[in-house]
């Protein structure tokens, strides 16, 4: 089995990166590894964030909750490179298409295109997470990957990581 120590899960909390989150951490489990994660205000989309009565207090904020500025994919890939390199990100996509996509982008897709480690994008979980009636589950286990390939040294190794994640 893959060895994989770090996990990174961004999270916007929406209803899409929490899903994501509960398969990171059903991960980090199976894996036994660490699992971070990392919220980015986009100061473009909230300028009021940089007016922060005060600056060391905000900034020390940002520090000790694992909280960045930026772009979302730039500070995602920068933060998963660091020092202590993230061997698995995981991340909610909403799943955008045609117009939507072309206007809006995709942070998810943008990260997937660049990032040196596998990514998994999580869309909907398998169920639902709070079925009628019944305790509502945080964690779960993956028992289907559909692993797609080009033949690739790529592919090989993106199907040895959902072999793993399986077992």
């Amino acid at each position: 089995m893959l060895e994989v120590k770090r996990i990174l899960c961004p999270l916007d909390f929406s209803e899409f990166s929490v899903r994501a989150y509960c398969h990171a951490l059903s991960l980090a489990e199976h894996y036994r590894a660490k699992l971070v994660a990392q919220h980015i205000v986009e100061v473009w989309r909230h300028p009021s964030a940089s007016f922060a009565a005060s600056a060391a207090l905000y900034d020390e904020y940002c520090q000790n909750l694992r909280v960045d500025q930026g772009i979302a994919p730039d500070a995602i890939l920068s933060f998963a490179q660091q020092e202590e390199k993230s061997e698995l990100i995981v991340m909610g996509t909403h799943g955008l298409r045609a117009f939507d996509r072309l206007m809006l982008g995709s942070v998810t897709d943008r990260v997937m295109r660049k990032a040196m480690c596998p990514v998994m994008a999580v869309r909907e979980p398998p169920h639902d997470l709070a079925a009628a009636g019944q305790e509502r589950r945080y964690t779960h286990r993956l028992n289907r990957i559909l692993a797609c390939t080009d033949f690739s040294e790529d592919s090989e190794r993106a199907l040895d990581y959902a072999i793993s994640a399986t077992a």
